[in-house]
C-alpha cells in the first residue's frame, strides 16, 4: 500500500500540479487567462499549479474546464508519471540483483 504523504509537491498531487503546467504550456495558455475562467485567485492558482498546496477536484475540475482538458486525462497522465518515477521495488526477500 502506498504511503501517503503531507506533502504536496509528492505523489500523485504533485504529478497533477507537472501535468497542468504541461498542459497549459502545451496550449499557451497564461495564468491570467485561466484565472478569469475559474472561481479562485490567480495567486491561488500559482500555488496549485507549482504544488505549493494540495488540489481538491472541485480546483481540479474547473482548472482543467479552463485547458479544454478531461479531469480523467490529467489525472491518468499522472498517474503514469508517478508510476514511471517510483523508485523500483526491492527484490523479493530482501535479496538484491547482481
Amino acid at each position: 500500500m502506498n504511503e501517503i504523504t503531507r506533502d504536496p509537491t509528492a505523489g500523485l498531487n504533485g504529478a497533477v500540479a507537472a501535468e497542468l503546467r504541461a498542459e497549459r504550456a502545451a496550449k499557451e495558455i497564461s495564468f491570467e487567462a485561466i484565472a478569469d475562467r475559474v472561481s479562485m485567485s490567480y495567486r491561488t492558482l500559482l500555488r496549485l499549479f507549482s504544488a505549493e498546496r494540495f488540489i481538491t477536484i472541485e480546483a481540479l475540475v474547473e482548472i482543467a474546464a479552463a485547458l479544454g482538458v478531461s479531469v480523467l486525462e490529467i489525472v491518468e497522465r499522472a498517474e503514469k508519471r508517478v508510476v514511471k518515477d517510483a523508485p523500483p521495488p526491492p527484490a523479493e526477500g530482501g535479496a538484491t540483483t547482481p
